[in-house]
């Protein structure tokens, strides 16, 4: 269960540290929480992307109350802390599905509204939220694809959407191609969208994200379906 981040998978077990137990962290031992894993895998189609640690420290989240109307009253996470290193994966685990996905979005760089408090740091860096979206790419747990289009045509939407305007077009074919083959999606390519049992439609959902070439990719919910 959970979500994960990282740039070929990510996930990342919140789990307590203490003396006994500490966490083989660049940033130390936290006792709010230990956060291992993030991304850094190998590059599509010979389009490289910068490795960065990611760690977050004292994060804080509240929002309106519905209830009482009152302005950021209701606390969603609390001084949470952790890391994840390059190349690894990283599995977050919790008895609330709401509070993994949040904690996804905000170190993505995805929630606007609310009050954030505390720290999101790449590279020892802290990082605004148009650095943490434009280096990250997530995966929510609910799939959105066009029911439609092919798998290949899904694939070669978001790479040309979504890969710097400069990539000339066989470069953005090669990581289309890339992500085919590392996936093995190939035997799937020419199928509709609409035709795909869930498990299929989910690695479809990774592949959209996974094109974009992202540094860190965050993953919600990624074995269900």
């Amino acid at each position: 269960a959970g979500g994960s981040m990282g740039a070929t998978w990510v996930s990342g077990c919140l789990k307590p540290c203490s003396p006994r137990t500490p966490c083989a962290s660049p940033v130390g031992w936290t006792p709010g929480g230990c956060f291992s894993g993030a991304a850094a895998g190998s590059s599509f189609g010979g389009v490289n992307f910068q490795p960065y640690v990611l760690s977050f420290h004292d994060l804080t989240y509240k929002i309106d109350d519905p209830v009482t109307k009152c302005r950021n009253a209701k606390t969603v996470l609390s001084f949470l802390s952790g890391f994840a290193r390059p190349g690894t994966v990283t599995v977050i685990m919790s008895a609330l599905a709401p509070d993994k996905g949040t904690l996804l979005r905000l170190l993505s760089g995805r929630i606007t509204a609310g009050k954030i408090k505390g720290e999101i740091l790449l590279n020892a860096k802290r990082a605004d939220q148009q650095e943490l979206k434009r280096i990250s790419s997530i995966m929510e747990q609910t799939d959105t694809q066009t029911p439609s289009a092919t798998v290949m045509e899904a694939l070669r939407f978001s790479a040309t959407l979504r890969l710097p305007r400069g990539y000339p077009e066989h470069q953005k074919e090669a990581v289309v191609q890339g992500v085919l083959d590392r996936l093995e999606l190939r035997p799937l390519r020419h199928r509709l969208l609409g035709s795909l049992r869930p498990a299929q439609l989910k690695q479809i959902s990774v592949g959209v994200e996974l094109v974009a070439n992202p540094s860190i990719f965050f993953a919600e919910e990624p074995t269900t379906g």
